[in-house]
């Protein structure tokens, strides 16, 4: 275990893969699954925030490190965005960001509040 491990907590995380289209035109929509993670949250950075388009800068937000690869949406790639639970509320990854350091290679990632 790595001195970092320590501040990282399981975290739920909801996942959905990309829909397809049968033979016949139809739309299926792809399959749930749910997965748990360790990962440290973090305050997110003014910086961070500045990055981000100006409607979702007053959004809760977060910074997560963890070594676990997470779904950004992708519309080319037909991916559509994790959800991560955090204190029972739900978080959608916005970005990515792998820090590979060649000490503790992990990914940090941008989550925002699930807007209700």
């Amino acid at each position: 275990m790595t001195p970092f491990n320590v501040f990282r907590r399981p975290l739920t995380v909801q996942r959905k893969t990309a829909g397809t289209y049968e033979e016949d035109g139809l739309f299926v929509e792809g399959v749930e699954s749910t997965l748990t993670i360790q990962a440290s949250v973090q305050p997110a950075t003014g910086k961070a925030l500045q990055a981000l388009p100006e409607a979702q800068r007053d959004l809760e937000t977060y910074t997560l490190y963890t070594d676990t690869a997470l779904n950004v949406a992708n519309q080319d790639a037909g991916t559509t965005a994790d959800i991560v639970t955090i204190n029972g509320v739900g978080f959608v990854v916005q970005r990515k960001s792998p820090w590979q350091n060649n000490i503790v290679n992990h990914n940090a990632y941008l989550v925002q509040k699930v807007a209700q």
